[in-house]
């Protein structure tokens, strides 16, 4: 524990090196995905923002999407999870960074 205090929670990145390694992998496009995502969001200008998000809705999302698919049927085992059968913090990193784009475009995940 790092500062000797309860509650802890504590996430595994893998069982082994190579599905920590797998684990690294999805964390990093999903990196890519909020590092493509946050100037959109934050461009000074209301009229220019609301271009350059229905501009990242419509082209750049569908591709990191379409790679987050792939990750899934390398790293996944067919399951739910990005990688292995369970639970670890890329999952949860996604689904937070998921929340935030659904707050913008409801539709956003659906294709």
């Amino acid at each position: 524990m790092t500062l000797d205090q309860i509650p802890v929670l504590e996430f595994e990145a893998g069982k082994d090196n190579f599905e920590q390694a797998k684990v690294d992998a999805v964390a990093d496009t999903i990196r890519d995905l909020a590092v493509a995502f946050v100037p959109n969001r934050r461009a000074p200008d209301e009229v220019k923002r609301e271009e350059l998000l229905k501009k990242f809705f419509a082209d750049e999302l569908p591709k990191h999407l379409q790679n987050f698919e792939v990750l899934a049927k390398l790293c996944g085992n067919g399951g739910s999870f990005f990688v292995g059968n369970h639970l670890t913090w890329a999952d949860s990193l996604f689904n937070d960074l998921g929340e935030i784009l659904l707050n913008f475009d409801e539709n956003c995940l659906n294709n």
